[in-house]
């Protein structure tokens, strides 16, 4: 069996290395040159670090990232509202959860799949098929041939709109800024991700590398549909009465570290393969990061895809309709938690209350308790 996976990201290198794992052969195709990364920071649950870390055979990968061992809700003040651990006593996760950067975990992976599997300036622009193979077309008038192409090409998914055009992503209301900046502060702690909760807004830390005191941190905040996000002034004023440590962390980064722009997601998707296409990631269940699972559940599908392609003989069709049975409840639970959660963060009038988060949190730890695999 030969796979086409069209997106060089983390989702698509990460199932390159499940296929190959299965003995499943694959070629990736990028439209950047050369593949990056893009964005600056990425969260993986612990479910997600244990996939990586069978993927790649050794624990070597934590190295590039840091371990981050309680959520911790506060208030815009500062004050802690609910504090609980990455990883429950019960769940008996051998994994830590983990904080990367995301160029260094896309080199980490690029570098494990290897430059040989990855054909970068492909970009695709349609998908045509029979009952016998799929064939991915490119802007380059060139095209390709496999047993089965995944889309694994984002938000904005080239072989979703090739599919099924009437897909599309939606503005969420709201905005984002993301930046990257070397910051120590005694109420910043480099173990715990701290959720500082505003009405409407929010302000997220993360410790990256505790030797540098690098940290990464996104402020989300609601906004008119079709507005553009806030510069860096207006961010400011927008988080005006939120601890100074925080305000200054802010201002300590610099332009060319930070990232502005409006936050988009995707609608649930009942229908994830089409003969012999599948979807893989953001390009089915694009989420919103308030919870930040979204990467550790396209870790979770991409194995389970590589296992259903590699548990025949059997038609291709029913394997890639075996996957989406055993993804999608899952994938469709923890995007309605995400739904929640950002209802309560961004939109609800009443200020974020332990009581209010405590039943969310349950309901998202006892749907990770139930291991998909």
């Amino acid at each position: 069996m030969n796979v086409g996976i069209i997106g060089g990201g983390l989702n698509g290198l990460a199932l390159g290395l499940a296929l190959r794992l299965f003995g499943i052969d694959f070629t990736i195709f990028e439209r950047s040159s050369p593949p990056g990364a893009g964005g600056s920071g990425i969260y993986i649950w612990p479910q997600g670090v244990q996939i990586l870390t069978a993927l790649l055979g050794d624990t070597g990968l934590l190295a590039e990232g840091h371990c981050i061992d309680f959520l911790t809700t506060l208030s815009r003040s500062g004050d802690i509202i609910q504090s609980q651990p990455v990883r429950p006593h019960e769940q008996q996760i051998a994994a830590p959860a983990c904080m990367f950067l995301r160029e260094r975990l896309h080199a980490a992976l690029l570098a494990r799949v290897g430059a040989g599997c990855v054909v970068a300036g492909r970009a695709c622009v349609g998908i045509r098929q029979d009952s016998g193979s799929a064939t991915a077309l490119f802007h380059d008038g060139g095209e390709a041939t496999f047993d089965v192409i995944v889309g694994a090409d984002g938000i904005h998914s080239a072989v979703r709109r090739a599919l099924w055009p009437d897909r599309r992503a939606v503005d969420s209301g709201l905005g984002v800024s993301r930046g990257i900046v070397p910051f120590a502060h005694e109420r910043l702690w480099d173990d715990h991700c701290q959720i500082f909760a505003g009405q409407h807004r929010r302000i997220v830390t993360y410790c990256t590398r505790a030797e540098t005191h690098e940290r990464y941190w996104f402020a989300a905040y609601t906004r008119e549909a079709n507005k553009p996000a806030l510069g860096s002034a207006a961010l400011a004023q927008r988080f005006d009465d939120f601890p100074p440590f925080l305000r200054e962390m802010l201002a300590a980064t610099r332009a060319e570290d930070t990232l502005e722009g409006v936050l988009r997601e995707l609608p649930p998707c009942d229908t994830w393969s089409s003969g012999r296409v599948v979807l893989l990631g953001d390009s089915v269940h694009a989420q919103l990061p308030t919870i930040g699972y979204g990467l550790t559940l396209g870790l979770e599908n991409g194995f389970m895809l590589a296992q259903a392609l590699a548990s025949g003989p059997f038609d291709i069709g029913q394997a890639l309709r075996r996957y989406e049975r055993r993804a999608r409840a899952r994938s469709q639970e923890i995007v309605e938690l995400t739904r929640r959660f950002t209802e309560l963060f961004y939109f609800a009038d009443a200020p974020v209350s332990s009581q209010a988060l405590q039943p969310l949190y349950e309901r998202f730890t006892a749907t990770l308790s139930s291991s998909p695999f």
